[in-house]
């Protein structure tokens, strides 16, 4: 099933609308304005014969933003801004075209996941069947036992500032940052077995500067779910950007000085920890679509597309579509939903209020802001529970009785509360995968549900 992140990723780089699973409620209604801001830049070349899903095209094309910029000899020409298999991606809609702005609202610095909801990408990722596929890996192995796990890169990956993006910089986010005591106090569980309650490291190995490997001391079978492997790039910093911050390899006279030059900073780690944020430090250079052109504090903060981005499209153009992003910010929801019924946004989810407050606002205004409200499922389930270890004995006993549970079930006018709560959207079922997942079991989903 597709996440709101995912619905997200996939409208916005390749212009394809869908409808996003969920348990039982929708999320909120994201107003979406039905063209884009700016007239397209123009038509990419001539397109080649697409290629099948996950073939790598023949040919690659390029923003018209970009190709300006490489008849210009001020970047190199699109086939040396790829790696040598990209991320091929199948769009719902076909494919899309170049150029345009999205606006978007941001409720200040601290609301970075209006960005990550948007830019995130990763090692590897989840699909809509719950398959687990590779992303920024071209291909990843695991050990019978579970043990070891072996990634292998797309070669030729980049950051958004031209350099490589190899197997040294995985290195230096788990060697010289998660390994380090005086950065990284305690080792995530994750990245550890335990044994005789004693907290075990993990390894790290690379093979060469596309492939690494990861040895555990235990059975880690689950490895390849951790968000920070299906959710953004955790795992991995701008070694070549990074290290200059870093006493190991940084000169200790440069980074003395940085250190009294800001107050805010005690020691390497907390300056460190400030320049891999692209929130405060915008030319860390990242993996992501978009790249910033300012802090993320200002008031309106723009994202310009990545020339050396990782993916294209079945017919060879290099993603995104979309050239910038726009995001102003607010301190009262109120002016989100305004700046949403003028016409100021153009796709939105987030800032739209969870509880269909705005619905009918949005509704009434579409005409006025030229955008078509629409509804998605999401993953957000309203649902009760017993607490069937309380300490009070009577209750526990009444908690554990099984007619009971089914009893209360029956009892509540789930009908009543969609129309009194959600304006009607919700679905009745029990807590459990929806319809169109994979993971759907009918007389589970609806068993208990009819009102008496």
């Amino acid at each position: 099933m597709l996440s709101r992140r995912e619905f997200l990723r996939v409208s916005a780089l390749v212009g394809a609308g869908t409808v996003a699973a969920a348990c039982t409620q929708p999320t909120t209604p994201a107003p979406s304005a039905p063209e884009p801001t700016t007239a397209p830049a123009g038509a990419p070349a001539e397109p080649a014969a697409p290629a099948a899903p996950g073939e790598t095209p023949s040919r690659y094309n390029e923003a018209p933003m970009l190709a300006d910029q490489v008849a210009a000899g001020e970047l190199p020409p699109v086939e040396e801004r790829l790696p040598e298999n990209p991320f091929v991606i199948t769009g719902l809609d076909g494919i899309g075209n170049y150029g345009g702005g999205w606006r978007l609202n941001k409720r200040g610095q601290a609301d970075g996941g209006a960005r990550s909801q948007v830019c995130d990408r990763s090692v590897l990722e989840i699909d809509q069947n719950l398959n687990v596929i590779a992303k920024m890996a071209e291909s990843w192995e695991v050990s019978p036992d579970a043990t070891e796990w072996t990634f292998t890169l797309r070669r030729g990956l980049k950051w958004s500032d031209g350099a490589p993006l190899t197997t040294e910089d995985f290195r230096f986010w788990y060697e010289d940052l998660i390994l380090n005591r005086e950065f990284t106090v305690a080792h995530p569980k994750w990245m550890a077995s335990v044994l005789d309650g004693e907290v075990v490291p993990a390894t790290f190995a690379a093979v060469d500067d596309y492939t690494f490997t990861y040895t555990f001391a235990q059975p880690a079978a689950l490895f390849q779910y951790r968000g920070e492997m299906i959710n953004g790039l955790g795992i991995a910093r701008p070694a070549h950007f990074l290290k200059q911050f870093h006493p190991e390899y940084g000169d200790e006279g440069e980074i003395e000085e940085l250190l009294a030059a800001n107050t805010s900073w005690d020691d390497w780690t907390q300056l460190l920890s400030d320049k891999n944020n692209v929130s405060l430090t915008p030319e860390r250079p990242t993996n992501e679509p978009w790249v910033s052109t300012g802090l993320w504090s200002d008031e309106i903060v723009i994202l310009e597309r990545n020339p050396y981005f990782w993916e294209v499209d079945g017919e060879g153009n290099q993603l995104p579509y979309i050239d910038k992003l726009m995001y102003r910010d607010f301190t009262d929801v109120q002016v989100a939903v305004m700046r949403v019924v003028s016409g100021e946004v153009d796709c939105q989810g987030r800032h739209t209020g969870t509880d269909f407050a705005n619905y009918t606002v949005f509704k009434e205004s579409e005409a006025q802001g030229d955008y078509t409200v629409q509804i998605w499922r999401g993953t957000r389930v309203e649902c009760m529970h017993f607490n069937m270890t309380t300490k009070n004995a009577r209750l526990r006993e009444l908690f554990s009785e099984r007619d009971f549970r089914i009893a209360m079930s029956v009892a509540v006018n789930r009908d009543e509360m969609r129309e009194l709560l959600m304006d009607g959207f919700a679905t009745n079922m029990q807590y459990a995968p929806p319809a169109d997942s994979p993971l759907y079991y009918e007389k589970q989903a609806k068993a208990y549900l009819e009102y008496d």
